[in-house]
């Protein structure tokens, strides 16, 4: 009993480690639910600064567009620059003509919007050119020309790719005057832009310091979709990179799919990225606005280290708050065994100093009958020393044959509880004696055993 005691005292109770597993999981559970809550808001942060950078891209996009077309509206609209064109093409020897067209073409292009300035007449040939140099009948869209005449209209090419290698983008300003009372086209002027010089920048240019960032403009063309510009992690890209327009994962293949808003996907170096996608009106560009999706998540790679430390430690704070109340509850324990066992152990000594000293002889007898105590009146009647009676068993006190009456005797003893019942007894030097014995079960230590006290009534 006293081992299963100690074992109780220095194990921790089941329903404290029950305690202390629920703290943890609620700990664990609350700071798992803290860090998807702040993973989503860095995420929606992250994917509102994608998509205002978008628009903002798109908006440049839109005023380069706007301001290149109102340089064209100009020319078309200036009845001056088409009376000249007019005469030019009658006549492309006329000096005043000629001055005054090379003039507006010069002063144009001094704003550095403009790589090359051309002025053709209807079919084509080049009258005027700006920087002038030796004509080439083959530096302008041929087929933007036939149309923009027909139409009358400005035509805005696309990027294109010169026999040069070099990439370019013409407006071709058809030029009306007006002949038997209807508008006839005599000409254009084809103004060339090479968008390294200021459209690329603009596009690749990026509002906030960041590693991975980049907006590209893309197209579709045929099946493919392909990549207007140079790229910040692959150079040489522009109209040569290409991927399938039906990929459902690349940011740029969704764009010419018709996908707008925020999404996330593999870019072309096959890395996930988040990115914001817009297309770009009266135009068939679409803009990309995309940053690898580790440095989205990177402050959350942070936070989840700081939620993991505290969660830790909190738990480590609640094990150790479980670990002092138990020894708290210990040391309580062990106070009150200390005072149960001092309180036991007078209790026994006055019990010994009672027993010891009583007129009644008293035996301690085990469930095998074999005598266990005695106290020194037992010794005396019975003329026996302490270690010879205790290997002796309660029969060998009894007279001749009378010992089958012991079993029965006990035996009533458990059944009711305590009884009493006269015998005869025998001395040490064989004489007997009749006694009284009040007889009882006790427990010691979770251990069953006898108490008689036994009364000479001789």
């Amino acid at each position: 009993m006293k081992m299963q005691t100690e074992d109780k005292i220095h194990t921790i109770p089941f329903r404290l480690l029950l305690v202390f597993l629920l703290l943890s999981v609620g700990i664990a559970a609350v700071g798992y639910f803290f860090y998807q809550k702040e993973r989503w808001q860095i995420r929606k942060t992250g994917a509102e600064s994608l998509a205002a950078i978008a628009d903002l891209k798109v908006k440049q996009i839109r005023d380069w567009q706007d301001e290149r077309t109102r340089d064209a509206s100009f020319i078309l609209n200036d009845t001056r620059i088409a009376e000249d064109v007019a005469i030019l093409c009658a006549n492309p020897s006329a000096a005043g003509a000629r001055e005054a067209t090379l003039n507006w073409m010069s002063a144009m292009y001094k704003n550095g919007q403009y790589s090359d300035m051309y002025l053709v007449d209807s079919k084509g040939k080049v009258l005027l050119s700006v920087p002038e140099e030796e004509p080439d009948a083959t530096a302008y869209p041929q087929v933007y020309l036939r149309d923009a005449l027909v139409s009358k209209r400005i035509l805005f090419s696309d990027f294109r790719r010169s026999d040069d290698k070099n990439i370019y983008i013409d407006i071709v300003v058809p030029i009306v005057v007006g002949r038997a009372g209807e508008k006839s086209p005599v000409g254009a002027v084809v103004l060339r832009i090479e968008p390294h010089g200021f459209l690329y920048p603009l596009i690749e240019s990026w509002p906030t310091p960041s590693r991975t960032a980049e907006s590209l403009l893309v197209r579709r063309e045929g099946d493919e979709v392909i990549f207007l510009n140079d790229l910040r992690h692959k150079s040489g890209t522009a109209l040569s990179l290409r991927f399938p327009a039906d990929r459902k994962d690349l940011p740029a293949a969704m764009a010419v799919q018709g996908k707008k808003g925020v999404i996330e996907g593999i870019d072309y170096r096959g890395i996930p990225v988040v990115a914001a996608l817009q297309a770009v009106p009266d135009s068939p560009w679409f803009l990309v606005a995309k940053v690898d999706m580790a440095e989205i998540y990177e402050p959350n790679r942070i936070l989840f280290r700081l939620i993991g430390l505290l969660t830790g430690l909190l738990i480590m704070a609640s094990g150790l708050s479980v670990v002092l109340f138990w020894r708290h509850q210990q040391l309580q324990f062990s106070e009150g065994q200390s005072r149960t066992e001092k309180s036991r152990m007078e209790i026994l000594q006055k019990y010994e100093h009672l027993t010891k000293y009583a007129n009644d002889i008293i035996l301690l007898v085990d469930r095998e009958h074999k005598i266990i105590d005695a106290n020194e009146r037992a010794l005396t009647s019975y003329g026996y020393g302490l270690e010879e009676i205790k290997k002796l068993s309660f029969e060998d006190l009894l007279q001749a044959g009378r010992q089958t009456e012991i079993g029965v005797r006990l035996s009533e003893v458990e059944a009711r509880n305590g009884h009493v019942y006269e015998s005869e007894h025998r001395r040490k030097d064989g004489t007997t004696f009749p006694v009284e014995i009040s007889s009882r079960v006790i427990d010691i230590e979770g251990s069953t055993f006898y108490q008689n006290i036994i009364r000479d009534i001789t």
